[in-house]
């Protein structure tokens, strides 16, 4: 029951943060650079605080496209998400080439997709934090643009 209550809350807020209205900034495009193929898919998540960051269930919004149909010009993929409220929010994206749905790792634990974070953000020893890959929207539309690595 409450694991019902919180995919409900959830829709809500996404629904609440990307729908048009009198706080809402701009659009929110996402540019992606460097994909190697046409393989899979890519996944896009948008986060709005540091404790949901790279959590898959606690996303603002998520976007998978097939890498396979969609326009790409150079290696690079456009997704613009629509209008969101003013606030700070964090990007990760990764190209899951076999299309299993998560970002493969070998014995390491080192990932053999590519990912990349908003603000070119790395981390040391696994991901960046929410405050390096984070970045403010106000008024205005923002583009991120972030560089798979492979």
């Amino acid at each position: 029951m409450c694991h019902q209550f919180c995919r409900l809350i959830s829709r809500f807020l996404v629904a609440a943060l990307f729908l048009p209205g009198v706080a809402c900034a701009g659009e929110l495009t996402i540019e992606v650079r460097g994909l190697r193929d046409d393989a899979g898919f890519l996944r896009i998540a948008v986060y709005g605080a540091e404790e949901d960051f790279l959590n898959p269930t606690r996303m603002l919004a998520g976007v998978m496209l097939n890498l396979r149909v969609i326009e790409k010009r150079d290696g690079t993929v456009t997704a613009t998400l629509g209008a969101v409220r003013p606030g700070r929010y964090a990007v990760s994206t990764y190209h899951d080439e076999n299309g299993d749905g998560q970002l493969n790792m070998n014995a390491l634990g080192i990932p053999t997709e590519g990912r990349a974070f908003s603000r070119a953000a790395k981390g040391r020893f696994g991901p960046p934090s929410f405050a390096d890959a984070s970045f403010p929207v106000g008024d205005e539309p923002v583009r991120v643009r972030l560089t798979i690595e492979y």
